[in-house]
């Protein structure tokens, strides 16, 4: 779900010391379950555009078009084309440090135009012997919303419970948040916590017929 401001300024303090180590909304059970009664179909209904670049991961030259990583020891970050949930690509992440409690993140950012209230993300991620000393290990993608000055001011997140600890196969995920009031610019991270395999697939936000915005990702 969407977090203001605070939180977001409280989590982004968490996020620079460990890295996306976040606890998953207490709603996220409730909401998963009743996603499909209607409720938040009326809620979200009508988001229709799909914002992101390249969501099906198909186009690029060594790598995607409109994604980009940073490269970290230990870590390989892959336009793969085995173990695709659709198309002849997906993106990976593979880490064989133990010792790491930061994320690796495959990422798209985007200036925007305009913008509505709500949107609505959707991806397919799949797990290969995913797994951390602490047990705190994560597949997720996460939204960040930041201000003209590049402040944080608010995120929202797929759940980030257990669900793809150790070996599972592709799952829908499906994230519900409100834009925070002076957005300029999203940035979309697919990412990993521990060691193993995430893969990511079919990756899309969804808007209205009338939101604009730029792809900038360098």
């Amino acid at each position: 779900m969407y977090y203001g401001k605070e939180e977001a300024d409280d989590n982004l303090s968490d996020y620079e010391k460990s890295g996306l180590d976040f606890v998953c909304d207490t709603e996220w059970s409730s909401f998963l379950h009743e996603l499909h009664s209607g409720y938040y179909e009326k809620l979200f209904g009508g988001l229709t555009k799909n914002l992101l670049s390249n969501s099906g991961l198909e186009e690029g030259e060594n790598k995607p078009y409109g994604w980009a990583y940073t490269s970290r020891e230990g870590v390989s970050f892959l336009w793969n084309e085995k173990n695709v949930y659709n198309g002849k690509y997906c993106i990976s992440i593979t880490n064989n440090d133990e010792n790491s409690p930061y994320p690796n993140i495959w990422m798209q950012t985007l200036k925007i135009e305009k913008i509505s209230k709500k949107l609505k993300l959707t991806a397919h991620i799949k797990s290969k012997n995913l797994k951390a000393l602490n047990k705190d290990a994560k597949a997720a993608i996460y939204i960040l919303f930041f201000d003209g000055d590049d402040n944080v001011i608010g995120f929202f997140t797929t759940p980030q419970d257990v669900i793809f600890y150790g070996t599972r196969d592709w799952t829908e995920v499906v994230a519900l948040g409100e834009v925070p009031e002076g957005a300029a610019k999203i940035e979309i991270m697919a990412f990993m916590i521990g060691t193993g395999t995430a893969f990511f697939d079919d990756i899309k936000l969804y808007g209205s017929e009338k939101d604009k915005v730029m792809i900038t990702t360098e």
